[in-house]
């Protein structure tokens, strides 16, 4: 996958996330918190992923 299209995928997924716990009547201060950890925590993934190739 390009990098602007994992890019955009990942935005998207975050927006998803975002509308998901926005229904469930959930304080947009911790949505948007919540938000920002998803996004770091799925970067950081990647990025092991990178580094190590894959390996555990």
């Amino acid at each position: 996958m390009r990098p602007e299209v994992g890019e955009r995928y990942l935005d998207r997924q975050l927006q998803v996330q975002f509308e998901t716990l926005q229904r469930r009547g959930i304080d947009l201060e911790i949505i948007n918190r919540e938000i920002v950890a998803m996004d770091a925590a799925i970067r950081a993934a990647l990025w092991r992923a990178v580094i190590t190739r894959g390996q555990r």
